[in-house]
């Protein structure tokens, strides 16, 4: 069986805790028993999180595959740069790290202030798939009443709507914003990071900040430079 990585929703700091947000996978496949019938099938390591109770214990190993791009720092945020969080369902657990690093920072005054954060969120209906709803909105009014000439923004796409015309995916509300992204990157210097699995959604984002800063040469500069910060995996 191939190893399950997890991307952890809890601050480096907190060194006793250990969070992480996972989909429960399920898939139809034909039923072996009853010719021309299905059955729902799950998938192996999502329903056996799933099914854990709080006085399970449970033995694993901890890989480190790569460095984590998206931890931030007190000198990154020192000329208080524009933060641009883009990602898609999931995906969203490790920026969720990232605003509750710089809540710390702000709290234990190792930074003064913040510039002006947009998040990004493509999500499939908000009445059921809007992940970390409340403590999204909590942060971001902490942000506000300590810097209040910043502003502080959620941008939520639904694939799945209750209306079908507002239809939306997170490419979509981003190309709507090309110019104020274009200013925030090119001009405030502002710092993108995007995390998503990779499908057609993960490619048709990076296509347009690459029309935003110009040419995926400039974007691939802008990675260089530390600014575009991205994790995008395969599916097992």
């Amino acid at each position: 069986m191939k190893s399950r990585f997890y991307s952890i929703a809890s601050d480096s700091i907190d060194t006793n805790k250990l969070e992480i947000c996972f989909k429960v996978e399920s898939y139809q496949q034909e039923d072996i028993f009853q010719k021309g019938h299905t059955i729902t099938k799950q998938g192996v390591c999502s329903s056996y999180l799933h099914r854990l109770s709080e006085e399970d214990k449970v033995e694993f190993e901890v890989k480190i595959c790569k460095k984590s791009l998206f931890n931030i720092t007190k000198k990154e945020l020192k000329y208080q740069p524009p933060l641009i969080f883009i990602c898609q369902g999931t995906a969203v657990v490790p920026l969720i790290g990232v605003l509750r690093r710089i809540k710390r920072m702000l709290d234990t005054k190792e930074i003064k202030g913040l510039g002006n954060i947009d998040f990004y969120y493509g999500i499939k209906n908000q009445a059921h798939d809007y992940l970390y709803k409340e403590e999204i909105e909590v942060l971001f009014e902490h942000f506000a009443s300590t810097n209040p000439y910043a502003s502080f923004k959620t941008h939520i796409s639904e694939s799945m709507p209750s209306d079908p015309a507002d239809k939306k995916y997170v490419d979509d509300i981003i190309n709507q914003d090309n110019e104020d992204l274009e200013y925030k990157i090119l001009v405030k210097k502002g710092t993108v990071y995007f995390c998503c699995d990779e499908n057609k959604t993960a490619k048709a984002v990076e296509t347009i900040l690459e029309e935003i800063v110009g040419s995926s040469k400039q974007l691939g500069k802008i990675f260089k430079d530390g600014r575009y910060k991205k994790e995008v995996w395969t599916r097992a």
